[in-house]
């Protein structure tokens, strides 16, 4: 009659030592015989991209993942849920997908890894059908206990699982599903009370690529409201080293380069341009200036700057201010860092003195990271008064943040409490109370739609947040980029006494100025190296 296997004072130990780090026990439990080593979390991944040891041990219960391919989620949860399955007598984990497909292949992934491991010793069962599972029975002493892995695929509303209760659901590619919130709600239904005098783990964790998916990104973003119950990741490709060189650059070549940034990096995906129309956004996207200020700044040019944040993409630049050009300066207070809600933005504009006839250029960006407080903000849109000299500054002023403009003005900039016969000049409040919130969106879709904005295309945050807002459902979205450009656009509605009905669709493209056209001489030089670069390589 087969008997459970019997750990030995050794594997025991491990056990013990592995509650402090779980590279202790899967470097064991996952050696195959002859080898030097494990599996191990995060093995031959960049630091800054280390992500599976930090979800196998997060505290967090409600755990989103997003990222590009081969960024090791399947396998990094898998492994997770063995751990559990060891060091948690009578643990019991779920992982669920669209379809079985998917669904089995975190199951092929542990046995893979387990063929001729001591982990291997463990399996008490392993059955394909009706549905692939992963019995694990084993015994410490004269205590015999027993651990499982099941993977099956959701139906139509994830009914089918409400009779299963255990510790952890995982969602694998979440962003497929259409009715995710319904599913979610069903499922994390069932992480609950206790066995065998142990509470449950109750976590649920989501996997997937960058899907266009409401429900997902607005569960992703609770991480920035309760950072105690949620843990949000973006993951890219490239920081998993176990991807080859060579293997990353077909990878690359079979996908379009719009759409690299969010197969490989993680980053949100465009929406379905419910308010602001999609083709609109990309006319006011201008490659050839983005070209051009990332390679200055690369060159260590004077006044340029371009700052990368992974998973955010291009979260700040700088050009050279001018001496006689107009700039306005507008910010929306934060505490979070980008790209997660509720992130403070500064945007500086260069308008033209004859806007709307000519488009207004964003000359600065600073989509930056408040830590927990509103200061950095503060001090950043001070700064950037101080060196671009605007004839307008405005702020968000709604709600809380009410007094945002009174307060910068009082205390930072020293100027007299504002009343009727010392009107404050500083920094001007603007407030989205009520309806005028409306009259700022639809001045500021009007203004896309006639190509009166324009910015450098590397900041996809841009058209991220612009073709996903939906006025209904905003307060699930990151919208701090959005907020910044309708006041702008309100700011500049006002400054120049732009006239609204009469407003006609125009191409920039059609209007080239003198610096226009010496930007795209110096972006056709930039291409050219780029060529020559390659032929290079290829010789």
């Amino acid at each position: 009659m087969k008997r459970p296997y019997k750990l030995t004072p050794n594997e025991v130990e491990i056990l013990k030592l592995g509650e402090s780090d779980p590279n202790i026990v899967l470097d064991y439990w996952f050696c195959p015989e002859g080898s030097a080593e494990g599996w191990k979390f995060d093995q031959n991944f960049n630091p800054e991209g280390a992500w599976q040891k930090i979800v196998c041990m997060a505290e967090q219960t409600d755990i989103t993942v997003i990222g590009g391919f081969a960024s090791g989620k399947t396998g990094g949860i898998g492994m997770a849920a063995c751990y559990w399955a060891l060091e948690l007598p009578w643990f019991k984990f779920l992982n669920t997908a669209e379809k079985q497909y998917h669904a089995k292949q975190m199951y092929d992934y542990i046995l893979l890894n387990s063929y001729g491991t001591p982990f291997n010793r463990l399996i008490w069962e392993r059955p394909r059908r009706p549905y692939p599972k992963i019995v694990l029975k084993y015994q410490i002493g004269d205590a015999i206990y027993e651990s499982s892995m099941e993977f099956i695929s959701v139906d139509e509303d994830a009914t089918g699982v409400l009779s299963w209760e255990g510790d952890w659901i995982n969602v694998e590619e979440a962003g497929l599903l259409d009715n995710l919130e319904e599913i979610v709600t069903n499922v994390g239904s069932r992480l609950r009370g206790s066995v065998r005098g142990r509470p449950r783990l109750g976590r649920l964790s989501m996997i997937s690529n960058s899907w266009e998916n409401t429900y997902l990104w607005y569960y992703f973003d609770q991480a920035d409201l309760e950072p105690d119950d949620y843990l949000s990741i973006v993951v890219a490709t490239h920081h998993n080293r176990n991807v080859t060189p060579k293997q990353l650059a077909k990878m690359l070549k079979r996908v379009p380069e719009d759409e690299r940034p969010r197969w490989f990096e993680g980053l949100r995906p465009e929406g379905k341009g419910r308010y602001f129309n999609k083709q609109k956004i990309y006319d006011c996207e201008d490659q050839l200036s983005g070209e051009f200020i990332a390679q200055k700044a690369k060159e260590g040019a004077d006044g340029y700057l371009v700052e990368n944040l992974h998973g955010a993409g291009v979260v700040g630049f700088m050009t050279p201010p001018k001496k006689e050009a107009i700039y306005i300066e507008l910010g929306d207070p934060g505490t979070e860092a980008a790209p997660s809600r509720n992130s403070p933005v500064i945007m500086i504009w260069e308008v033209p003195p004859d806007f709307p006839v000519k488009s207004a250029k964003l000359a600065c960006l600073w989509w930056g990271n408040g830590r927990g407080a509103i200061s950095p903000w503060v001090y950043k849109l001070l700064e950037l008064r101080e060196l671009y000299n605007p004839v307008f500054c405005g702020v968000d002023s709604t709600g809380p943040q009410k007094n945002t403009a009174e307060v910068i003005n009082v205390q930072y900039l020293g100027l007299p409490e504002p009343n009727d016969e010392t009107p404050t000049v500083g920094v001007s409040g603007l407030d989205f109370s009520g309806t005028k919130k409306s009259g700022y969106l639809v001045v500021a879709r009007m203004f896309i739609e006639s190509a009166l904005l324009s910015w450098p295309k590397f900041v996809v945050g841009m058209r991220a947040q612009l073709s996903n807002y939906d006025p209904i459902n905003d307060k699930k979205l990151a919208q701090d980029l959005v907020a910044t450009i309708a006041m702008s656009a309100w700011a500049m509605r006002g400054l120049f006494n732009v006239d609204l009905g009469n407003l006609k669709d125009k191409k920039r493209a059609d209007e080239v100025e003198e610096d226009d056209l010496w930007i795209k001489r110096q972006s056709d030089d930039i291409r050219n190296r780029r060529i020559a670069n390659r032929s290079v390589r290829a010789e």
